[in-house]
């Protein structure tokens, strides 16, 4: 019984640094899309 709330648990967290860390990656690549066009403009 307490193996399994602590296996719950241990998920619950893997899954919360999973989000945040996938989160972060699109703020990134997003970021790196907006100074890219931005570039662009100014080639333009």
């Amino acid at each position: 019984m307490l193996l399994s709330k602590e296996k719950k648990e241990r998920i619950i967290f893997l899954l919360i640094v999973f989000i945040i860390l996938y989160f972060s990656l699109i703020y990134r690549l997003y970021n790196i899309q907006v100074i890219q066009s931005n570039k662009f403009k100014e080639i333009a």
